[in-house]
């Protein structure tokens, strides 16, 4: 359940506007034991926390350092998203995040969003790239391709099932199918998207989901003006704590519309396919002002 309706009333957007843009680890841990603590408890949340420093920091054979440059706050701000361990509840910290930012939830104090702010706000350092750079790469040899781009079926470099689509899988209660994502529909989406290069691990992510409404979907990207809040998780600059999920991360409140809706009889054999277009830029300028801000929020996730 949403706290909100657009991202202009917002707590998120007060707080990550005043946030300090580049979060130390020192800062980055606090948050983690902030959000953990909101949602699981304070003793959950020091369990957790332990469990989070062991096996990043710590390879379980040699008692060595497991990722290099955990002292990097950046870097450690994506292995901790990236991370497959569970608080006591069984939740992974990146479910706790999306949570945390769908409800927008704050106190007198702020808590528990502000947390998710300085964790996003260290995410986003990575995901917010220089659009620069990759243009270049594109202009000096197209037909490579990137690492970092999903740059289709052929590539040298950037392997996706399809060139400039990713997927995500997932369940979509009923009542949103043909509801809110209809043709057309211009939308924020008020959590961080994880999506993959390769169809199959949308596949295996949707199957593991009750058979309510399975649904895989399609992210469309324009690679001639391409897109300035997504990166690749996992390449030669960016650590992961899973390179297989070929993971292309997208910030919260990316600005999304639906091209297609494909809906099936039978999604425990056939899943729903929706197909949405990626902004490439997440302000829509009409007279200086971002009237993007007043978008509606994705129902669901």
């Amino acid at each position: 359940m949403v706290g909100q309706k657009t991202l202009r009333d917002s707590n998120f957007k007060r707080l990550y506007n005043a946030a300090e843009k580049k979060p130390t680890c020192e800062q980055i841990w606090e948050a983690v034991k902030g959000l953990v603590a909101a949602y699981e408890g304070k003793y959950d949340a020091k369990s957790f926390y332990k469990v989070l420093q062991r096996t990043l920091f710590l390879d379980d054979e040699h008692g060595k350092m497991k990722y290099a440059d955990v002292d990097d706050a950046k870097q450690l701000a994506i292995l901790l998203w990236s991370s497959v361990e569970t608080g006591p509840a069984g939740r992974e910290l990146c479910s706790l995040l999306n949570q945390c930012i769908r409800e927008d939830k704050a106190d007198a104090h702020d808590e528990p969003i502000k947390h998710a702010v300085v964790l996003t706000r260290a995410i986003n350092r990575t995901c917010v790239t220089v659009r620069s750079d990759r243009q270049k790469a594109f202009a000096d040899d197209p037909a490579h391709g990137l690492y970092n781009w999903p740059s289709g079926p052929d590539a040298e470099v950037g392997w996706s099932t399809e060139k400039n689509v990713t997927f995500r899988g997932g369940a979509l209660p009923e009542e949103h199918v043909e509801t809110f994502f209809t043709k057309d529909k211009k939308f924020r989406s008020n959590m961080f998207l994880a999506t993959s290069f390769d169809k199959s691990v949308a596949y295996n992510f949707m199957k593991s989901q009750a058979p309510r409404s399975r649904v895989v979907w399609r992210f469309e990207f324009d690679p001639a003006r391409d897109c300035g809040h997504v990166n690749f998780l996992g390449g030669d600059e960016v650590q992961s704590a899973v390179k297989s999920e070929r993971e292309f991360l997208l910030t919260p409140y990316t600005i999304l519309d639906v091209a297609s809706v494909e809906l099936s009889e039978d999604v425990e054999t056939t899943p729903h396919q929706i197909t949405l277009r990626v902004a490439s830029d997440n302000k829509m300028l009409v007279d200086g002002v971002d009237s993007s801000e007043s978008l509606d929020l994705a129902p669901w996730g």
